[in-house]
C-alpha cells in the first residue's frame, strides 16, 4: 500500500486537485448475481467556498482515514501494518491484503470486481434517483489526472453504508433556534471510516465483514467451519455415529459458521484435554440440583447461566458421551467446545462470551 499513487495521495502538499472523484451508491442484483450503480453529484458545503467543496471534503477526508490507521496507540505516525488475508481467518490489529492476481484462490471476487466495475461505468444518470434507496454501499473512485503520471492509476475506496430512510416508525431531525424540526428527505452519510480499498490489483481490507457482505465471499468461512466440524466430530466424545452425524447437520447451520470457523488447533487440543475434567464438575452440579429446592435449584441455574443447558447432552452414567436429538439446539454444547462459557472472576457468575 505504499506504492507511487498511495505516497502521493497521502503526501500533505499534493494537489487533490489533480484526482478525479466519483461517488457511485451500489446494491446487489441478486438473481444474476452482478451490480447496479447510481452516481451521486456531490455539491457544496454551506459555506459554499470553493476550498469547502464536498468533492474536496471527501478526498481529504479519505487522506485523513488512511493516515490514522498508520498511527500507532501514542498517535505518532508510522507505517501500514499489513497480513496476507489467507494467514487468519480474522485478521486483528493489522491491514489484511488480498492478491486480486492469484486468481486460483481469488478468482471468484476478481469476476466480481469486475462486475462492480462494469456496472459503474455502465451507470445511467437519466435513471430515477428512487433507484439509490435500496442501495447497500458506497464506492468512491479516485483517479489521478496528472500529467506526469504515465499510467493512470485508480485507486477504489469502499464503504459498507446505505441510504437513511425515512420511515413512519423513526424520524431524523435537527435542530433550529431552539426548534426540533423533521428532515422529510432520506440522509446519505458519506467520509468516516473506511470499509476496504482496492489498488492496483489489491485489496486492502480494514472491515473483514464489509469486504465479505461487498462481494458475497464467504467461501473461506464455509470451508474452515467443516474443516472444524469434522475434527470435533471425530472426538472421543460423542456416543455413536448417529449422534456425530446429528452434530455434523445441526452444526453446518450458517448461523453458527462464523463461531465454528475461528477454532484452531489449540482449541481443538482445550477439548480433548479437558472434557472430561469438566464432566466431573457438571456431574456434581446435576447431583447439587437434586439435592435442592425449586427457588434454590432457580438460583444456581441463574449462577451457572448456560452450563446448566450443557449438561442435558453428556450422558454421564455412560462415559460422559454426548448424545443429540432431533429437537435440541446445540448452540450451549457449541459455545463449550468453542470455549465461550466462561466464569467471572469477580462475581463467579457462568456468562457467554459473544465474537
Amino acid at each position: 500500500m505504499n506504492g507511487k499513487f498511495m505516497t502521493k495521495f497521502l503526501d500533505t502538499s499534493y494537489d487533490i486537485n489533480q484526482l478525479s472523484l466519483d461517488v457511485y451508491m451500489i446494491r446487489h442484483v441478486t438473481q444474476q448475481e452482478k451490480y447496479a450503480a447510481k452516481i451521486v453529484n456531490l455539491g457544496k458545503l454551506k459555506s459554499g467556498n470553493e476550498a469547502d467543496d464536498l468533492n474536496n471534503w471527501l478526498k481529504k477526508s479519505i487522506q485523513r482515514e488512511l493516515e490514522q490507521l498508520k498511527k500507532d496507540d501514542s498517535g505518532e505516525i508510522k507505517h501500514f501494518i499489513i497480513k496476507d488475508f489467507d494467514t487468519e481467518i480474522f485478521v486483528q490489529d493489522a491491514i489484511a491484503k488480498i492478491d486480486l492476481n492469484q486468481l486460483n484462490e481469488y478468482g471468484e471476487i476478481y469476476e466480481r470486481f469486475e462486475l462492480l466495475k462494469q456496472a459503474i461505468n455502465e451507470e445511467n444518470s437519466e435513471k430515477i434517483n428512487r433507484d439509490i434507496i435500496n442501495t447497500s454501499f458506497q464506492v468512491c473512485r479516485l483517479t489521478d489526472t496528472s500529467v506526469e503520471n504515465d499510467l493512470e492509476e485508480t485507486m477504489y475506496v469502499f464503504y459498507y453504508r446505505g441510504i437513511k430512510k425515512q420511515t413512519s416508525s423513526k424520524k431524523t431531525c435537527f435542530f433550529r433556534n431552539e426548534r426540533v424540526n423533521e428532515i422529510k428527505d432520506d440522509i446519505l452519510d458519506i467520509g468516516g471510516k473506511i470499509s476496504f480499498i482496492i489498488l492496483n490489483n489489491y485489496i486492502y481490507i480494514f472491515k473483514t465483514r464489509d469486504f465479505e457482505y461487498a462481494f458475497k465471499f464467504y467461501n473461506h468461512i464455509i470451508k474452515k467451519r467443516d474443516e472444524n466440524i469434522q475434527k470435533i466430530s471425530n472426538l472421543s466424545c460423542f456416543s455413536d455415529n448417529v449422534t456425530k452425524e446429528l452434530f455434523i447437520k445441526k452444526a453446518s447451520n450458517n448461523f453458527y459458521s462464523r463461531g465454528l470457523a475461528k477454532m484452531n488447533e489449540k482449541g481443538m487440543e482445550k477439548i480433548e484435554n479437558y472434557y472430561n475434567q469438566r464432566c466431573i464438575e457438571l456431574k456434581k452440579m446435576v447431583e447439587k440440583l437434586d439435592s435442592l429446592d425449586e427457588k434454590q435449584k432457580e438460583n444456581l441455574k441463574s449462577d451457572k447461566g448456560e452450563l446448566i443447558e450443557v449438561i442435558q447432552f453428556i450422558d454421564f452414567a455412560h462415559g460422559n458421551k454426548i448424545t443429540i436429538t432431533e429437537e435440541d439446539n446445540i448452540s450451549p454444547l457449541l459455545h463449550l467446545f468453542q470455549d465461550k462459557i466462561v466464569e467471572s472472576f469477580l462475581t463467579k457468575e457462568i456468562r457467554t462470551t459473544k465474537g
